[in-house]
């Protein structure tokens, strides 16, 4: 079983993100991770956001002990994180917290946040892994709503949930502005 799986939603007019999306990943120094891709999109422009999260219902063969999301216009920036998230994790928590760096919006969780619990539009989906058995019991939560999908899941997951960590490092991007 691997530390991490990583799965990511795949918009069909969003190639060269995707590379990009790909590439981060494979250029971790550990490589404990599975990275799955979610390409169940067959339209030309994207089938839409509520879609896509009910997407993330059909990800099958989670082979890793956390499960986060890293979507295609998004991007690993640190080269190191699956090798920290590994030696982190020793005390087993259910969510582990890092940052992520959201154009237009800076830094996030930002300082005010760190530490505390997580508040809509303050976090994204990339800034948080959850043991692959919250995944699989409040997946659905992600999926009811078109916007803040990813905090109706992680609210739901983190009420459930008595074991955090934060592992203070900013792991990931967004490569595109936010609309």
């Amino acid at each position: 079983m691997k530390t991490l799986t990583i799965v990511t939603r795949v918009h069909p007019a969003r190639k060269n993100y995707l590379k990009t999306n790909i590439e981060s990943i494979r250029t971790q120094t550990c490589n404990d991770y599975q990275h799955i891709l979610l390409r169940d999109d067959k339209t030309v422009k994207g089938y839409g956001k509520l879609m896509a999260n009910q997407s993330l219902q059909n990800v099958i063969g989670i082979n890793g002990r956390y499960v986060m999301v890293l979507d295609d216009d998004d991007k690993l920036i640190d080269k190191d994180f699956i090798k920290e998230f590994k030696a982190a994790i020793s005390e087993k928590p259910d969510i582990v917290f890092f940052r992520g760096i959201v154009h237009g919006l800076g830094i996030l969780p930002p300082d005010d946040f760190w530490k505390n619990p997580p508040r809509r539009g303050r976090i994204a989906s990339f800034c948080f892994a959850v043991k692959r058995n919250l995944w699989k019991s409040y997946i659905s939560e992600f999926g009811k709503v078109k916007i803040a999908g990813d905090w109706m899941f992680l609210s739901k997951c983190y009420s459930e949930s008595k074991k955090f960590m934060w592992l203070d490092r900013i792991v990931a991007k967004t490569q595109k502005r936010r609309r």
